[in-house]
């Protein structure tokens, strides 16, 4: 958690970030922080939403073209072979000049303005 975190958008194949349009994402749900960053990097492909915990393992069998990963699959998918397309904390940071707002961050910025 912090500043430049977010959820991880990642491949089979590199792919430069902005090309996965027309491709299926594994995503962890239609209602999260994650997905809505995504949508707003990347505004057309097909969700198919996956328990989290199973994103990799998908795009590695090919049943999605891309994943985008939170929690622990942020800090192991290059050990299963897969390529970042981006980090989506990476890039709102880029973007704005601030945090992504995921909960954690916001409770965060919350708790650091208190008197």
């Amino acid at each position: 958690m912090g500043d430049n975190y977010g959820p991880i958008l990642v491949a089979r194949e590199p792919l430069a970030p902005g090309t996965s349009g027309e491709k299926s994402i594994a995503v962890p749900g239609l209602m999260t922080s994650a997905y809505l960053a995504l949508r707003l990097f990347e505004r057309e492909f097909q969700p198919i939403v996956i328990p989290f915990d199973q994103i990799m393992s998908a795009v590695l069998q090919g049943r999605a073209d891309a994943g985008l990963l939170i929690h622990e699959g942020q800090l192991t998918y290059a050990s299963e072979g897969l390529h970042k397309i981006v980090d989506l904390g990476e890039w709102w940071h880029e973007s704005t000049s601030l945090p992504l707002p995921l909960g954690g961050n916001a409770i965060r910025a919350i708790w650091a303005r208190r008197p």
